[in-house]
This record gives structure tokens, sequence and C-alpha cells, in this order.
């Protein structure tokens, strides 16, 4: 016990990376996921993952893992999605969703700048990496200053959805340290029919949110009736 944080967690390997995945049951050993083997520059390392036939649906995801430096490779966008598609149980269970369109949405946090000398709002690298950066980071966490979200790579984009058209988005939270809870369009509908890569029983009632920290996932089921222009 005692002694600094930042002292006792060095940032450290920048350059040295490798893949971590959240939500498939396979092997930590070997080729597959093993957070042991690194890749240093010029180097590359093949993954291999055995997925059962009897393994879940849904939305999984993976970032880098090398401690020292796995929170800053994910704060600058290292991570992404792996989707299992359905089959015709977990079609029925959602409600149909064999039938409408899938957006993926990967949501990311880019949380770093060069230097701390504005106002003492922009967070330091070393910092970012060491841990210690929640309180100050979640006081800014959506504004442009400190960070800002992006939406698969995109700073605000929009989707076009149609009058009477059920979308399904799948949420996926890559955020280094992002807190987020989406909510509906005027004139839509959010739905959960998945979390954390697992079907509910059945869709929930429409709720004003849905709730994500870092890491999680969710499958929604979007409506839009009346949507206003603009």
């Amino acid at each position: 016990g005692g002694g600094d944080d930042a002292a006792m967690r060095p940032f450290h390997s920048a350059n040295v990376t490798n893949l971590h995945t959240h939500g498939l049951h396979v092997s930590p050993e070997g080729t597959a996921d093993n957070i042991f083997r690194v890749a240093a520059p010029g180097d590359h390392i093949d993954y291999e993952y055995t997925i059962s036939a009897d393994h879940s649906t849904g939305v999984a995801w993976y970032h880098p893992h090398v401690h020292g430096s796995s929170a800053l490779q994910l704060a600058g966008g290292m991570a992404g999605a792996i989707v299992i598609e359905d089959d015709a149980a977990d079609a029925a269970v959602a409600g149909g969703v064999g039938g409408v369109r899938d957006v993926l949405l990967v949501l990311q946090q880019v949380a770093f700048f060069a230097d701390e000398e504005d106002d003492g709002d922009v967070v330091a690298l070393e910092e970012l990496a060491a841990g210690r950066i929640d309180q100050r980071l979640q006081r800014h966490a959506l504004t442009q200053r400190t960070a800002y979200v992006t939406v698969n790579g995109q700073y605000e984009p929009r989707l076009a959805v149609r009058k009477n058209e059920v979308v399904r988005l799948r949420f996926v939270n890559a955020g280094a340290s992002l807190f987020v809870w989406p909510s509906p369009p005027a004139g839509c509908t959010f739905r959960v029919i998945a979390m954390d890569g697992y079907y509910l029983d059945a869709p929930t009632r429409a709720v004003p949110r849905v709730v994500l920290p870092s890491g999680a996932r969710a499958d929604v089921l979007m409506a839009c009736g009346d949507v206003p222009s603009g």
C-alpha cells in the first residue's frame, strides 16, 4: 500500500500491441485470446479463434491489452466489433429481427492531446495511460475540448430512417473511459433486445435511454413514426 499510483503504474510500451476480445467464449491460451502475446514494431502475430457451433450469437468486441499502454491505444481508436450472426431462434426471440436493417455503431472516445498548456482542461497523454484522469475526464467527457465521441470513426454522423421503419441499432461502447446513454430522437422509440451479446427473453417496453458504461454492448430496436424534418 501507499506510494504514488503514477510511479507504480508508469506509462510504457506505446508501440507494442496485441488483441483481447470481450464476449467470445474461446481459449485464453496459445494463438487464441492470449493477452501475453505481443507484436513489436515490424512484427505481426496471427490469432486463431475456435467458435463452437452452439456459441451464443450477438455482438462482441476487441481492443489492445498490453499493460502500460492499453488505455492509450484504446483512446486512440484501436478497437472494433465482432458480430456472430443470429440463428432462427435468436431472431424469433428478438421479435423477428431478421427482417429489419442492422446498423452497427462503435462508439469511441478520442481523449488525449499534446499538452496541458491551454486552461487545464486538456488531458496529458501520460495521465491517460496511468489511469489517473477519471474525475477530470468525466467532468469534460463529452466536450470537444478534452474529448470527443466518434461513431464508426466519424464525428456526429447522420442515419437516415424511413417513416415506420424499424432499425436494429447495435451499440458498442469502445471508449477508454466513456459513459454514454443514447436516447431516441424525437418521433422514435427504443426497445432493448440484447445486452452485452445476450438476448433478453423479449424486447423491453419503450425506454427513454440506454445506459452504456465502457465496454458495454446493446442491441436496440428503434422504430420511427412521425419524425420532424431537419
